[in-house]
């Protein structure tokens, strides 16, 4: 679970004092730079103190028709000699015609596993440490207005270097524990509506992919995909705003556990620690509401519930997995609206879980 994985009050300290630059390139009237720097400070449990720095990169044209452009990264060390570093890339072209997604990162990081199904109980606990290395790549294709038909593949390869002798992990009787090489290529389209990619305030997002492992693309698992992500955004009171996502996700076949549908993230049913429930099929929805932004400050209160289960129709019968919670945003960029934003969110059984990430959840 994410426990203070960033200090909040010393986030903020830095956030209006942050080392920042803002850049042009060499004709001003074409495209615009923002860099932020922010250190990562924080401590849990099972890693000690952990130390780092975050990048947030945006970039966007004079040409408002086309969206802008932007980097996020992150390099964290803790005590216990961890390391998770990721970069994140999300590339427009002029007239939002070509879209190039990259995400890479690196680490050896302890996480958390409980079993499968939504009565996994919290005594069933146990750490793993997984290392490896992780590339995906995303291209959209502008084909009608606002719909872009959608390609990608993605290459996971780890060893689970740590688990807890006796427990499931270690029995070898969990398919994916010992690690293993994961290659994934996907298709689908994409209906967005959105007025800003960082933080709508009207429209809607509509994505439908599924994806296919196995070993004729190098893959040493055996799974099918499918998954829906549909968000809608309304202004009310003028800059007040609602926004409402469903997802929904369901696997087929023998994927490994950590490729089952997983409950906890820092942008869907947050309060909860990554994949502290799964299982083959999972549906979840949330609703956030964002207050206007005043001297670069907003807040925001959502909540939400999932439900998941190993089958689409038992997904009825399951039992209900709430969340809620509060948080800050703050402003770095006015032109692209890009933001940093502190959550702290609730889930049942007295989970909880403090967030710190770039952009809004969804």
């Amino acid at each position: 679970m994410p426990r203070l994985l960033f200090s909040t009050l010393a986030l903020l300290l830095c956030l209006s004092r942050t080392a920042s630059a803002q850049q042009a390139s060499p004709n001003e009237s074409q495209t615009k730079q923002r860099i932020v720097v922010l250190p990562v400070l924080g401590a849990a449990p099972e890693t000690g103190a952990q130390f780092g720095v975050a990048l947030f990169v945006t970039r966007h044209h004079a040409d408002s028709s086309t969206r802008p452009s932007s980097l996020v990264g992150n390099a964290i060390r803790t005590a216990k000699s961890q390391t998770r570093v990721f970069m994140d890339i999300d590339k427009w072209t002029a007239g939002n015609r070509w879209r190039f997604l990259v995400n890479t990162s690196w680490q050896q990081f302890p996480l958390l596993y409980y079993g499968v199904s939504d009565s996994a109980p919290d005594t069933a606990e146990e750490a793993y440490t997984p290392r490896g290395t992780e590339l995906a790549l995303t291209v959209q294709r502008l084909i009608a207005p606002s719909i872009w038909l959608q390609a990608g593949a993605r290459r996971m390869e780890q060893e689970i270097v740590r688990t807890e002798p006796g427990l499931a992990l270690s029995s070898g009787n969990v398919l994916g524990a010992s690690g293993g090489r994961t290659v994934l290529t996907s298709a689908g389209l994409v209906a967005d509506t959105r007025d800003n990619l960082f933080a709508a305030t009207a429209g809607h997002f509509v994505e439908l992919t599924g994806s296919i492992a196995n070993d004729a693309i190098g893959s040493e698992f055996d799974f099918q995909r499918v998954r829906l992500d549909a968000r809608a955004y309304r202004s009310i009171r003028s800059s007040h705003v609602v926004a409402a996502q469903l997802l929904v996700q369901g696997t087929a076949g023998d994927p490994p556990f950590d490729q089952l549908a997983l409950i906890g993230s820092s942008s869907a049913m947050r309060g909860y620690a990554a994949g502290r429930y799964r299982d083959r099929w999972m549906t979840a929805a949330q609703a956030e509401y964002r207050s206007p932004t005043v001297r670069k400050f907003g807040a925001a209160v959502f909540g939400g519930g999932a439900l998941i289960a190993s089958s689409a129709s038992d997904l009825s019968s399951g039992e209900l997995l709430p969340t809620f919670g509060a948080g800050l945003r703050y402003r770095l960029d006015a032109a692209t609206r890009a933001t940093v934003r502190v959550d702290y969110a609730f889930g049942r059984s007295g989970q909880s879980g403090l967030y710190v990430a770039f952009s809004e959840a969804f």
